[in-house]
């Protein structure tokens, strides 16, 4: 072993960075090792079977000792059987098989990488027991998410998917704010139904493109508002000026899911909005509508069929899910609103995507904002 040893990731009994190999075992001979890629610390087989660890042991027990909080210097047996056959290790959680190709783990677990059932950490070596009725011959431990090769070929995957690293074609990442239609001056704006809007241009403070001289909503200080305030002046730091951005101002952005029709949206203001509309470019909607592919949130959705006044709709480019989910104009807003595509889903939509559009007048603004699929 060699490298950074400050935490006696090195396995030699000191803290002292080693800069070139040194032998840690004397003659024991070991099949397997693997380094944690985000604390520091090593777990490695023994060719008798036995599971062996040593190094940073702080947060969550990443070596499997039962403990927590400490650092183990030198290589120390982890539990006492000798039936291991393959080990991986990811962030702060491990993957270990025995002789049966049975699967273990243990570690870190908050996105449910350990493929337990819940996202609880485990201190010491546990059976995946939704994993036992199979064999497996080959798997591997990543950051936050763990995959795993079925004695039949099946590949398997658990554990954070925020940037879709389970390959199952599922989203579960956050919606984000688009800057596509920032000059764009009527409520339902015309698109590319082959346009991907959750990549192409996004919004962020880390690149923000400016809403000044723009039909851009402003959020300030948590608050999504319209506003024509001239930050250029009597403000620290200094901001845009918006004293001539008057007429509806707009809040657009992408949500993407996969497979998915019915939607929630969570809103608070207490001044109401001017109106929201929902698109999913790409699917059947985007001919079916009679607003340029945009469907209103004041109106409920007629019923079955995919929503739509346009030829092949349904008569009605309402989608809120029924009367009570309807998002009327200047009308107060609190709680969650379910909105529907119909007989159309996020599988059939260009990037899975589904845009929200939200018009702001004068006076009026919104305290909460958020999306995310429906449990009907």
């Amino acid at each position: 072993m060699w490298g950074a040893n400050g935490y006696y990731q090195v396995g030699d009994n000191t803290t002292t960075q080693r800069n070139s190999p040194k032998n840690i075992s004397g003659s024991v001979e070991w099949s397997k090792i693997g380094i944690g890629s985000l604390a520091n610390y090593s777990i490695a087989l023994r060719r008798d079977g036995t599971l062996w660890g040593w190094g940073e042991n702080f947060e969550t027990s990443s070596i499997g000792n039962g403990y927590t909080g400490s650092t183990v210097s030198i290589p120390s047996q982890i539990g006492s059987s000798s039936i291991w056959k393959d080990v991986s290790v990811g962030g702060y959680h491990n993957i270990i098989s025995d002789t049966d190709g049975q699967l273990y783990s243990w570690g870190k677990n908050n996105s449910g990488q350990l493929g337990v059932g819940d996202s609880g950490s485990r201190t010491i070596i546990t059976n995946i027991a939704n994993l036992s009725q199979s064999v497996w011959k080959q798997f591997a431990a990543g950051t936050y998410h763990s995959l795993a090769v079925r004695e039949n070929g099946e590949l398997w995957g658990w554990g954070e998917n925020a940037s879709a690293q389970l390959g199952d074609g599922t989203y579960t990442d956050n919606a984000v704010r688009i800057f596509n239609f920032n000059a764009a001056t009527t409520d339902t704006p015309s698109y590319n139904g082959a346009t991907n809007f959750y990549t192409s241009n996004p919004y962020s403070e880390s690149s923000d493109p400016g809403v000044a001289g723009t039909k851009e909503a402003t959020v300030r200080l948590g608050v999504l508002k319209y506003d024509v305030t001239n930050y250029s002046s009597g403000y620290l730091p200094v901001g845009p000026n918006r004293s001539g951005d008057t007429g509806t101002q707009y809040f657009t952005f992408a949500f993407r899911r996969k497979v998915v029709a019915n939607f929630d949206i969570n809103i608070t203001s207490s001044s109401g909005i001017s109106g929201l509309w929902i698109a999913a470019p790409g699917t059947n909607i985007d001919s079916t509508s009679g607003l340029n592919g945009w469907l209103r949130a004041d109106t409920a959705y007629a019923g079955s069929g995919i929503p739509g006044s346009g030829t092949g709709g349904n008569g009605s480019d309402g989608c809120a899910y029924n009367n009570g989910d309807r998002i009327l104009s200047s009308t107060s807003l609190s709680g969650g609103y379910t909105m529907t595509l119909g007989s159309e889903n996020l599988s059939n939509a260009t990037g899975n995507v589904l845009l929200v559009r939200i018009a702001l007048t004068s006076g009026q603004s919104i305290t909460s904002l958020s999306i995310g699929a429906a449990v009907l």
